[in-house]
């Protein structure tokens, strides 16, 4: 037991294990200032509290192995860029006008803001479909587009004219 430890004494006295220290200090703390980096960089991609940051970094620098461990469960689940992403995607889900771009419901057949028809029939198996395809989705059947744009052109000038129709019968009746 003795010889054992005399020749762990002899190795710490050595010239050599000062290095080796030394080299393993510099990696550690090389090791704990990126990851304090990463947990700045990262808490920021993930939330634009200030507080929420600072803090988590500071408990980084402060409880090296621990503060990682702390940030990595109470971190947010999702990157701010994805949250944004998910607006769009669901944003994108919902039915808009293809006239007017504005949503409406889906069971909706004209659209209340612009008033344009929002299917056509398909004139081979009758079926309703969205005038923003270009073809039926149900058999397949291309739509002639002149056809279609001939239609959609009268449709507008009905429309202007139903609206000019009404704000002249508005302001004769407010006379």
């Amino acid at each position: 037991m003795e010889k054992l430890l005399e020749d762990f004494i002899s190795f710490v006295q050595n010239e050599n294990f000062n290095l080796y220290l030394k080299i393993t200090v510099i990696i550690f703390l090389a090791l704990h200032f990126s990851i304090v980096i990463w947990i700045a960089r990262d808490a920021s991609n993930r939330s634009r509290n200030l507080l929420f940051q600072i803090f988590f970094v500071f408990l980084g620098m402060l409880i090296p192995l621990f503060g990682l461990i702390f940030y990595l469960l109470l971190r947010p689940g999702k990157l701010i860029f994805e949250k944004v992403l998910d607006g769009f995607e669901n944003f994108a889900q919902r039915n808009c006008c293809f006239f007017c771009g504005e949503v409406i419901r889906e069971d909706f057949k004209f659209c209340p803001h612009c008033s344009e028809e929002l299917y056509q029939k398909c004139e081979k198996c009758n079926k309703n479909f969205s005038k923003s395809f270009p073809l039926c989705p149900y058999c397949g059947e291309k739509i002639n587009l002149e056809k279609l744009k001939k239609q959609v052109s009268e449709q507008k000038k009905e429309t202007k004219k139903k609206k000019i129709a009404e704000k002249t019968i508005e302001k004769t009746s407010k006379k």
